[in-house]
């Protein structure tokens, strides 16, 4: 869930493609409410958790750089180790962030370059559409029984009405009723349910599933390949070829 979330950048320090954690200075505000924090860029202030109407945005900081970000249910923040009830900072213990951010990659979260690069991109795609060059929204439940998992990939595109000539997704959109469902979830097998309703797939472990990394490393390569897209749609000639013709082989211009 990873567009929309509220949060936005007061500057952007990056070039998107670097990877380290850029500590940019982020407000958070939840939509519809006047909570509206400051975080500062300081990185043992640094954001772990933050609740909102729709759920709890969480991030990591690997050890070798960059962001796991992810927006999570209640029941996962317990799979994941987290209080469900006070919102936390980052860790200044390396290892803990390595295994977090592997257990969130498993949830269905993303590594990114640098927080700079997500929140540019997640603006963007508001108003045009990215398809391939944006991470899909993955969104996972594991039985209580600890056998196998539910996953349900997502485009994150917007449904623009009336708009026929706007590129469609690969994927189907996030259903309407999705997060809604998935917040009235009181245990794990509930949340295997909700997903269930909507289409989801379900795999024998989370080793079947190409869609969960199963190390840091395949996470952050992963990333470092949507990171190579998204430059791409800032340059202006190849947004242009790619919403006049979906073409993708437009020359990407020199800086």
């Amino acid at each position: 869930m990873m567009a929309g979330s509220g949060v936005e950048a007061s500057k952007t320090q990056d070039g998107g493609d670097n990877n380290h954690d850029d500590g940019i200075v982020c407000w958070y505000r939840e939509p519809g409410s006047e909570y509206n924090k400051r975080l500062p860029g300081t990185p043992n202030a640094r954001p772990r958790t933050r609740f909102s109407n729709s759920g709890c945005a969480i991030w990591a900081y690997p050890s070798v750089g960059g962001v796991v970000y992810g927006f999570f249910t209640a029941v996962q923040l317990k799979q994941l180790g987290l209080s469900n009830m006070e919102e936390a900072n980052r860790s200044d213990n390396d290892d803990e962030e390595d295994r977090l951010s592997v257990a969130m990659l498993q949830q269905g979260a993303h590594w990114w370059p640098s927080w700079g690069l997500y929140l540019r991109h997640s603006r963007e795609m508001t108003d045009i559409p990215y398809a391939f060059h944006f991470p899909p929204s993955i969104h996972v439940a594991y039985p209580s029984s600890g056998n196998g998992v539910w996953v349900l990939k997502c485009s994150l595109d917007r449904d623009w009405e009336g708009q026929d000539d706007f590129i469609e997704p690969l994927l189907t959109r996030v259903p309407e009723g999705l997060s809604p469902r998935r917040n009235l979830v009181l245990t794990a097998d509930e949340e295997c349910d909700a997903l269930r309703h909507f289409g989801a797939t379900f795999y024998e472990s989370s080793e079947e599933c190409e869609d969960l990394p199963k190390t840091l490393d395949e996470g952050v390569r992963r990333g470092k390949r949507y990171g190579a897209l998204l430059k791409r749609m800032e340059d202006p000639h190849y947004v242009e070829a790619w919403l006049e013709h979906g073409n993708t082989e437009w020359p990407v211009k020199k800086a």
